[in-house]
């Protein structure tokens, strides 16, 4: 096997940081969403989930039957999922998990301090909704806008659903 070096552009990015700083960075258009990195226990490409058959939405990620939601309509997009983020629903180790549709998965890296977001930006509850930050240059590079913005999946689907459904509730 051949291995191969890679020289990184910006040597600050390739310090190391703690899981609490890193986001998983998913894309919706030119919209960058961040979602906190700590919760996410996998990646799934679209093709990976399948429809579980119920009365909460739900999907088949490897072995799991999950409760899904889709974070594209939960912020008011209307694109295809093209991963999965499996998400524990809480910091112990034994918190369930969840299925969260997402756009194309294009980091996995800390972002810039956050801002307040103004209201009515989003058509999201404004507890769900931690702020926006700058994207940093090699994001923009890939076509995505000047702005991300962060957001806790669990506040957007709200706790008496996401109870509801980890009962197995409609």
């Amino acid at each position: 096997m051949k291995l191969r070096t890679i020289k990184t552009r910006n040597p600050e990015r390739a310090r190391r940081h703690d899981i609490s700083e890193l986001a998983v960075m998913v894309r919706f258009g030119e919209v960058v969403v961040a979602v906190a990195a700590q919760r996410v226990a996998r990646i799934a490409l679209a093709d990976e989930a399948v429809r579980a058959p119920g009365a909460t939405p739900s999907v088949r990620i490897g072995g799991a039957v999950l409760p899904a939601w889709d974070l594209g309509k939960l912020l008011g997009y209307s694109q295809p999922p093209a991963a999965w983020l499996v998400m524990a629903t809480g910091d112990e180790p034994d918190a369930p998990k969840i299925a969260l549709a997402t756009g194309p998965c294009i980091a996995i890296s800390p972002h810039g301090a956050v801002s307040p977001l103004p209201a009515g930006v989003v058509s999201a509850s404004p507890a769900a909704i931690a702020g926006v930050f700058i994207t940093d240059q090699a994001l923009r590079e890939r076509g995505v806008g000047h702005l991300g913005v962060r957001v806790d999946p669990m506040r957007l689907i709200g706790s008496s659903e996401l109870a509801s459904a980890l009962r197995g509730e409609p």
